[in-house]
C-alpha cells in the first residue's frame, strides 16, 4: 500500500524543523558512522535483517552536494541520503 504525501506539506514541515534546529542558518550534524538496512529488508518487519551496511554522514552529504552542483544527477536514492543526514541531525541534537 502506498501513501500519497503532498510535497508541499513536506517542504513546509522541513522548513519549520530546520528553522528550529539550525543556529545562524547552519545545521550542525555529527559526522558519524551508522548502520543502514537496505530496502526491501528495512520494511520486512517479520524477518531480521541480515544485510546490514555501514554508512557515513559525510558520504551522504557529499552525495547531496553533488546533486546540488548538478541537479541532473538527482536520483530517488537521494531522498535516502537526505534522510540519513536528517536522522543524524535529529539524533545528534539530543547529545
Amino acid at each position: 500500500m502506498m501513501i500519497e504525501v503532498p510535497t508541499g506539506d513536506l517542504k513546509r514541515v522541513l522548513g519549520v524543523l530546520l528553522d528550529h534546529a539550525a543556529k545562524d542558518g547552519v545545521l550542525r550534524v555529527p559526522d558519524a558512522a551508522f548502520w543502514s538496512v537496505p530496502a526491501p529488508a528495512a520494511y520486512d518487519i517479520y524477518q531480521e535483517p541480515s544485510d546490514l551496511t555501514i554508512g557515513m554522514v559525510s558520504d551522504s552529504l557529499d552525495n547531496l552536494a553533488a546533486i546540488i552542483r548538478d541537479p541532473d544527477r538527482a536520483i530517488d536514492h537521494g531522498l535516502v541520503w537526505l534522510a540519513e543526514v536528517l536522522r543524524a541531525a535529529g539524533d545528534g541534537a539530543s547529545t
